[in-house]
């Protein structure tokens, strides 16, 4: 073995050459040893590229689209190119780590990046993705317009589902956490005081105003503040109507209505309820727009259990005899739900029977 050193002789200033050049170079061994010849040789040099590290520039950023695709030019950093080479890179997507608005992680596909210039062949990437912290910023949207009808001479609250006004959005958009804040009411002597929001409902008490005009009589402003779009501000159109006119029933079996309050009140053996299945009720209730109230009868119909001894006679059944009555009579209303089809039976007909000895309203 000879030591020595290879060196390159071309004097060509053409002599740096690319990958997968067919040119040759001139190489001269120089040994060590000066009781050796140098050597010439003239060679095809095998060049391989060489690889650069890529990186994301600035900050990316786009605006809310319920999507977390990023289709926007990026600017590619390259770090290791060879003095003198024109090479750049480009990248047109990315991935948000979120679709929601606020600061999010980009990442970029080493394979969607693309290497351009007259020596970009002379390079190649490393195959890890890119990724840096971009943002998502919030987009505007218009919201709904609401309307509310409220009564002429008729004092009461009156209750709006604030999540008419969301604007009209185009899945996969969505307004994501949603607040709402009063802005301002502009009622005139409609309102006075006491308007509030509690979650997505905006309850108002409205005043009597003794007034057969049907009018726009102002308006109801509310900001809403959502986590993917710009705040907004909805109004509710407020309008006046008249009252129906209210012809009392012709048989007001159990209650009777005070038509100026609203009052409805339970007669003696009745109660109200505000709906069908409720399990108490009460001996008034004030009714509200468009509400329905139900009138039933107080307690339970019960068939009072006894020990008799009786016989029939040719006018009737049972009417001569003594009867012998209870100590004690226990009536639990929760006790119907376990009582057996038959039983139950017994129970209404015992109602049907008071009914047609009562009257015929009743009945």
């Amino acid at each position: 073995t000879i030591d020595g050193a290879w060196t390159v002789t071309d004097k060509d200033p053409d002599s740096v050459l690319d990958v997968d050049t067919d040119k040759q170079v001139t190489l001269t061994f120089t040994p060590t040893n000066k009781r050796y010849a140098s050597i010439t040789q003239k060679v095809t040099p095998s060049i391989s590229k060489k690889t650069l590290t890529a990186s994301i520039s600035g900050t990316p950023s786009k605006t809310y689209d319920g999507t977390t695709a990023y289709n926007e030019e990026l600017m590619i950093a390259l770090e290791g190119v060879v003095s003198g080479d024109t090479v750049t890179a480009t990248a047109s997507k990315g991935t948000f780590a979120q679709a929601d608005a606020g600061s999010s992680t980009l990442t970029v596909s080493a394979a969607d990046v693309k290497l351009e210039g007259t020596d970009a062949g002379n390079y190649t990437l490393s195959k890890e993705d890119l990724t840096t912290t971009g943002s998502i910023t919030k987009a505007s949207a218009a919201p709904t317009q609401g309307t509310l009808s409220v009564r002429n001479g008729y004092a009461a609250t009156y209750t709006f589902d604030l999540t008419a006004l969301h604007p009209a959005l185009t899945a996969p958009a969505a307004l994501g956490e949603v607040s709402y804040a009063l802005d301002t009411v502009s009622l005139g002597g409609y309102y006075t005081d006491g308007a509030k929001i509690e979650g997505d409902k905006l309850t108002i008490p409205i005043n009597a105003v003794e007034t057969d005009e049907e009018e726009n009589i102002g308006t109801i402003k509310v900001t809403i503040t959502s986590t993917n779009y710009e705040d907004m501000t909805a109004t509710i159109n407020v309008s006046s109507v008249n009252r129906e006119t209210q012809t009392p029933p012709a048989d007001k079996e159990g209650y009777s209505i005070n038509y100026t309050t609203e009052e409805i009140t339970a007669m003696n053996g009745y109660e109200l309820a505000a709906s069908a299945d409720a399990t108490s009720g009460s001996a008034t209730l004030t009714a509200t727009p468009d509400s329905t109230a139900y009138v039933r009868l107080a307690g339970d119909a019960e068939h009072q259990p006894s020990e008799w001894t009786a016989i029939d006679l040719p006018a009737g059944k049972n009417l001569a005899g003594t009867f012998y009555q209870p100590w004690l009579v226990l009536c639990d209303p929760d006790c119907l739900t376990t009582l057996p089809e038959d039983i139950f039976r017994d129970g209404c007909a015992e109602v049907i029977k008071y009914a047609v000895l009562g009257n015929a309203p009743f009945f």
